[in-house]
Parts: structure tokens; C-alpha cells; sequence
């Protein structure tokens, strides 16, 4: 991705175990936010699919500070930085 391209990312998280497996969770709802110079183009809440929940992302002109976040139900919210 380039900044000031209007360029799109799918974002992926993934509901695990801790042992750090694929819950295979169906319909979980995840919510997904975003900081920095980017915009979620998907709704900020999307259903998971074989514990996967996907979203797509809009970047912005400056890439050096976007963080997103992902939370499923009162478990531990976790994020990352984009290093582009």
C-alpha cells in the first residue's frame, strides 16, 4: 500500500484458544476500530466465519500511526500497528 493512493487492506482477526488454535467460532460478533489516518469501509462490527472475522480498511496520506483494534465480547481487545 502507498499513502495518498486511496488504497484498501483487508484486515483479518482471528478468534483463538490459549493454546493459541482457531476457535471455529460461527456468527461471533467482532468489533473493529481503527486511530490514525485510515477508515474502516466495512461495518465496524462484522459476524465471524470458521472463527475468522474480516474487514476492509481505507488508508489514508499518513501510514506511519494506524492502529486497529479488534474485540469479541468482554475477552481481551488485542491490536496492531501497521508498519508500512
Amino acid at each position: 500500500p502507498q499513502a495518498d493512493r486511496n488504497d484498501v487492506i483487508f484486515v483479518r482477526a482471528t478468534l483463538v484458544d490459549a493454546a493459541g488454535n482457531n476457535s471455529r467460532i460461527n456468527l461471533g460478533e467482532v468489533q473493529f476500530g481503527v486511530e490514525g489516518d485510515a477508515s474502516l469501509l466495512s461495518p465496524a462490527k462484522v459476524l465471524t466465519e470458521n472463527g475468522t472475522a474480516t474487514s476492509l480498511l481505507q488508508l489514508g496520506s499518513d501510514l506511519s500511526k494506524i492502529k486497529i483494534r479488534a474485540q469479541y465480547k468482554n475477552i481481551r481487545a488485542d491490536a496492531i500497528s501497521l508498519d508500512i
